[in-house]
């Protein structure tokens, strides 16, 4: 980032793009730059040395910390202090092994999904797909888990199933939900023009390789 800033590569061929953030669906939902921006290693790092009070619900959706976290060992006492661990799994792996309460999530093939902009593409995009099996398990999505808690205790996120919630960000970003679900993939070529910094702090620490005293160069007669 900081070469493409100094040769006045961004958002400029062979140079850094930043792309924009597709919209979300529910409004009090947080974006990906807000999600990134926490530091979540730190977090529960406080909660297993009990500098953190721990939360008294924590969820793990579609994945395994207690086994894929760096330094899983010095964290797991996070998991073990939530008041009530739940894991939203396809699998019977680690963390849903240590889970209070376990729920069933069915796999690709039987639920509505979509993905948004994975890293390293340089583009903003969206897919998305459609089940093409019923589920074989007593398993629902967790998406409308989520809306059936919240319809429970009043709370309304104005969608009534997880398919409304993925066709309501596709319309937002832009793009056909009918032509998402059958295979294509909404790409925009727009990028963001927010200002970006110098991370002054981060750079000052970075290695810097002391130039050779001498060279030895070996030839072969």
């Amino acid at each position: 980032a900081a070469v493409s800033m100094l040769l006045g590569r961004v958002n400029k061929d062979g140079g850094m793009k930043i792309l924009p953030e597709l919209p979300t669906a529910v409004e009090a939902a947080a974006g990906r730059s807000e999600l990134a921006a926490k530091d979540f290693i730190g977090y529960l790092a406080g909660i297993a040395a009990g500098k953190v009070a721990a939360p008294a619900v924590m969820m793990a959706y579609e994945a395994n910390p207690v086994y894929a976290l760096p330094q899983n060992t010095a964290l797991a006492p996070a998991f073990e202090k939530a008041g009530f661990l739940v894991s939203f799994s396809t699998y019977m792996d680690e963390t849903a092994s240590k889970a209070d309460l376990t729920m069933p999530n069915p796999t690709s093939y039987e639920r509505f999904e979509d993905a948004q902009t994975p890293y390293g593409v340089g583009a903003a995009m969206l897919a998305a797909s459609a089940p093409v099996a019923e589920p074989l398990y007593n398993s629902k999505p967790t998406v409308d888990v989520i809306l059936g808690v919240a319809s429970g205790l009043g709370i309304d996120l104005g969608y009534e199933s997880s398919e409304a919630v993925y066709q309501a960000k596709a319309e937002k970003a832009g793009a056909d939900w009918d032509s998402l679900v059958e295979g294509s993939a909404y790409v925009s070529d727009s990028t963001e023009s927010g200002s970006i910094k110098f991370a002054a702090s981060v750079l000052s620490k970075a290695p810097c390789p002391r130039a050779a005293k001498s060279l030895l160069l070996l030839t072969q007669s």
